[in-house]
């Protein structure tokens, strides 16, 4: 049963060049239960937007990393994935693009779970990542 009390953190890391993607997925998690979604489009260019990176990722109760040709080849995206997996975040990788899928096992990254964009289509699959964060009292996605 999906917990409704609970706002849910997660930090959405992806490359520009795949904004489009992350809307996406961002807008169909907050479609479900109380989702509060951070991405690198929200820092302001002017602010402390590296302290503000530091806390949404410690604040985070799951880390989403799109993985594309672009994302492999951004030093802050590798510096945010490093972070999330050092604070034992939960790990959701997407991927982008069917390169970095076929090349997945090449890949600097693991995670708790594979995905697709198409993935987050299925009402169904975004509400079990829900619930299975719900369900974990220690963070990690359960299989």
């Amino acid at each position: 049963m999906e917990n409704t009390k609970t706002v849910r953190q997660v930090f959405l890391s992806h490359a520009s060049a795949d904004r489009k993607t992350a809307r996406h997925i961002a807008g169909a998690l907050s479609q479900h239960a109380r989702v509060r979604i951070f991405s690198t489009d929200m820092l302001s260019a002017g602010g402390d937007w590296q302290s503000k990176l530091k806390d949404e990722l410690s604040d985070s109760d799951l880390f989403i990393l799109l993985v594309s040709e672009a994302a492999v080849g951004s030093n802050l995206i590798l510096q945010e994935y490093g972070a999330a997996w050092a604070m034992s975040k939960p790990i959701i990788l997407v991927f982008v693009d069917p390169l970095s899928q076929a090349s997945a096992d090449q890949l600097p990254f693991s995670g708790d779970v594979l995905a697709t964009p198409e993935d987050f289509e299925n009402p169904a699959f975004v509400r079990s990542l829900i619930e299975r964060l719900n369900a974990s009292e220690s963070g990690a996605v359960a299989e």
